[in-house]
């Protein structure tokens, strides 16, 4: 039967798997405005760039984020799944900024600024709505190069940052499946939830299952492994 319940998965091939970017928390006060238009912006462009995923539009996400209430400091998981669910998003990245720093130094007379920054990652499960992974990225001043003007040493902290973010969701991630859902059965023509923009292209094979399989954790560390496959269906051209 059809419905939200199948869960389809590619069989002869990686998709690019879609990720929801959640509203941000910032814990310092200071990423408004352009820095937090700079700090996005690198976020979208670092993960584009690896070939692994891409962030839904901002513009899209929203409406669904205000419906079910979904905020930086009010996350819930079922809203979480049923997003994922509606428009086909892999996984959701939520970003605390926790320290963002200018620091001015005078080395032998000569005047310069570097920047750190803290940050906390996670990484959620667009089927379940569970929370996959959780990571503190700290980037000392050491790690940016010496800038000229205090707004150069933020820029280069925040590009840094992100992509040290992008790094670590990247690890969980891998671990993900595409997925997507079957949403009508009419007949023999059976419609999904995704196309060319999904990735998906005319001879793709995919497999159904009736509903996902359990996420499977190392009991010693706690680390997401995967998750096991759910009940076989079926195939789909």
């Amino acid at each position: 039967g059809g419905g939200g319940a199948n869960i389809i998965v590619p069989a002869n091939r990686v998709i690019k798997k879609k990720i929801g970017l959640l509203p941000m928390k910032d814990q310092t006060g200071a990423l408004i405005g352009e820095k937090k238009k700079t700090f996005v912006e690198a976020l979208f462009s670092s993960l584009f760039k690896t070939g692994q995923g891409e962030f839904e539009s901002e513009s899209l996400l929203k409406p669904f984020f205000d419906k079910n209430g979904i905020s930086s400091d009010a996350l819930n998981g079922n809203a979480l799944a049923r997003t994922g669910a509606v428009l086909g998003i892999q996984g959701f990245v939520g970003i605390t900024v926790n320290r963002l720093e200018i620091i001015h130094q005078i080395t032998a007379g000569k005047e310069s600024y570097s920047a750190a920054m803290e940050l906390e990652i996670s990484l959620y499960d667009g089927l379940s709505g569970l929370r996959l992974l959780q990571s503190k990225i700290a980037l000392s001043s050491d790690e940016i190069a010496p800038s000229a003007t205090p707004a150069e040493a933020e820029e280069n902290v925040l590009r840094k940052g992100a992509s040290r973010a992008i790094s670590t969701i990247l690890v969980t991630l891998n671990k993900i499946e595409w997925f997507t859902h079957i949403v009508k059965i009419d007949g023999k023509r059976i419609f999904i939830q995704g196309g060319r923009d999904s990735g998906l292209i005319a001879g793709d094979l995919l497999n159904v299952y009736d509903k996902p399989g359990k996420e499977i954790y190392n009991e010693l560390t706690g680390e997401f492994i995967g998750r096991e496959p759910g009940h076989f269906k079926g195939r789909l051209q």
